[in-house]
């Protein structure tokens, strides 16, 4: 079998298979009515009052992250960054008190700061942009450990999974290598990922088939195939992907198919470095809770992949002269799916933990979704654009330019930056 071509016969590759075509199903059907937001409607007052105290939190983080190396071993350091996050979470998501201390006692940041600190020891190279990926990806790793219960920990696997997007996704994304030098890298990563003894054609590859050692270090491939089943699926995805590169012309189904199927083996992928075999309704749950991500990017890049001719149901929605309403409803329609889902699949908690885990999961991927809206609000019809502004804890116009003045404040290329550095401080302080 090619190893462009699923691998129907194993039990997990053939569930989600189903879940995808029952998802890209609803991708093309009737667009159902806009599902009820958690949080607002909003008064122009509430948000001016979250603005000032997102404003307040971010300037001083900043300030404390340019004396790291003077204050990097004083708890009190720490203290203050972690209740200015606590402050930042409270503005930015509109979240009670209760559940920002939830986050911040849940020990994802503290997974966080391990891996920020691995990486500026033994990864060093890799762009701030790189890591900052790899964290995002360790985050949404730590969440699914969160939701089956476990304690977020950077296990071997889960390090050199959040490795592996910075180091593959972004190499077959990047349209400089010629086509027939991806098709080499694809297929020699294909081999490695089944178990074939493969030689490296250069130093990248050679760092990309190291974390699958790592992952094979972990999970046996006898006793717990979905590991490398899932490996090969979302590497056959992103190859899959490349089509939206290259074909302008890609009917509407097929531009379905590759969001749901790059998306959701993602985030299958996912569970499967954190517990090995996820039980079938777990996989079913966080394959649509990979199609949501892979939906949240395409709308953030919507008029940059309209411009550049990369096909997402977003950029095709553009194309067509239109604007991006019918996509985005979609949207929100999935990730409460997601949040019913995985409230459902979510493991046993003690007292309210287990409603604020996914009360808190909810909140933070709507406001990413919410900021994303506030950038691209050109893409949307006056009337929708003004129902997602009211149910915003913070001013579109704020979510639209605070990135420009903050960088500007902090004197930081990437406004990311200081967050990134206080990590690695909270993990120094550990």
């Amino acid at each position: 079998m090619s190893a462009d071509q699923p691998r129907a016969e194993a039990p997990l590759v053939r569930a989600m298979s189903e879940v995808r075509q029952r998802i890209v199903s609803e991708l093309l059907g009737p667009v159902p009515p806009l599902p009820p937001f958690p949080m607002g409607p909003f008064t122009p007052a509430q948000q001016a009052h979250n603005e000032e105290q997102h404003n307040s939190s971010v300037k001083k983080l900043g300030k404390i992250a340019r004396r790291l190396e003077d204050e990097a071993g004083s708890t009190a350091v720490r203290s203050r960054i972690v209740e200015n996050i606590r402050l930042f979470m409270m503005a930015r998501m509109a979240a009670p008190a209760d559940l920002a201390d939830f986050a911040l006692d849940s020990g994802i940041l503290q997974a966080a700061t391990s891996l920020h600190c691995a990486l500026m020891t033994e990864h060093a190279q890799l762009s701030e942009a790189a890591m900052l990926q790899a964290i995002h990806n360790l985050l949404a790793m730590g969440s699914i450990q969160l939701v089956l219960g476990m304690r977020p920990a950077m296990t071997p696997s889960v390090m050199a999974y959040s490795l592996l997007y910075p180091l593959t996704d972004n190499l077959l994304d990047d349209m400089a290598p010629s086509l027939q030098e991806k098709r080499g890298f694809h297929e020699r990563l294909a081999r490695r990922l089944s178990g074939s003894p493969v030689a490296a054609a250069n130093e990248v590859e050679q760092r990309v088939f190291e974390m699958v050692s790592h992952i094979e270090s972990e999970f046996s491939r006898t006793h717990t195939p979905e590991v490398f089943e899932s490996l090969c699926e979302i590497h056959r995805a992103q190859w899959r992907g490349l089509m939206l590169q290259r074909d302008t012309e890609l009917p509407t189904a097929t531009i379905a198919d590759v969001t749901a199927d790059k998306g959701g083996w993602s985030v299958v992928v996912d569970g499967c470095m954190v517990v090995g075999a996820p039980a079938e309704r777990a996989a079913t749950e966080l394959f649509r809770f990979g199609v949501a991500l892979q939906m949240m990017d395409d709308l953030d890049d919507a008029p940059d992949d309209a411009q550049e001719g990369h096909m997402t149901l977003f950029s095709r929605a553009l194309q067509r002269g239109g604007v991006i309403d019918m996509p985005a409803t979609r949207l929100f329609h999935i990730i409460d799916q997601v949040v019913q889902g995985l409230d459902i699949v979510a493991a046993p908690r003690p007292g309210d933990d287990r409603r604020r885990l996914i009360r808190l999961l909810h909140l933070n991927i709507l406001h990413i979704v919410l900021e994303s809206c506030a950038r691209n609000a050109a893409c949307f019809s006056p009337a929708f654009l003004a129902t997602l502004q009211a149910h915003c804890p913070l001013p579109f116009a704020h979510l639209r330019t605070w990135s420009h003045t903050h960088a500007s404040v902090l004197k930081l290329k990437d406004l990311r930056s200081p967050f990134v550095r206080v990590l690695g401080v909270l993990a120094a302080c550990a």
